[in-house]
């Protein structure tokens, strides 16, 4: 649970248009707005770990997450 503390904040309850996927063994590594193809991929190749998603109604980003 410690990997997901530092944007546990930042987490709607009920928002279906956010998706966290952790594995606690390699970093978070943060992709906001993403297009799903690039996700997908993303995704097969084993390239993020921990992929945040926001929708581009949301202002949070990368940033304000880790200041």
């Amino acid at each position: 649970m410690e990997v997901i503390e530092p944007i546990a904040p930042y987490l709607r309850s009920g928002d279906i248009n956010q998706t966290l996927i952790v594995d606690a063994l390699k970093p978070i590594i943060l992709e906001c707005d993403k297009q799903q193809e690039d996700l997908d991929e993303m995704i097969a190749e084993n390239v993020a770990s921990s992929i945040y998603m926001i929708r581009d109604t949301n202002v949070t980003t990368s940033k304000q997450l880790w200041e």
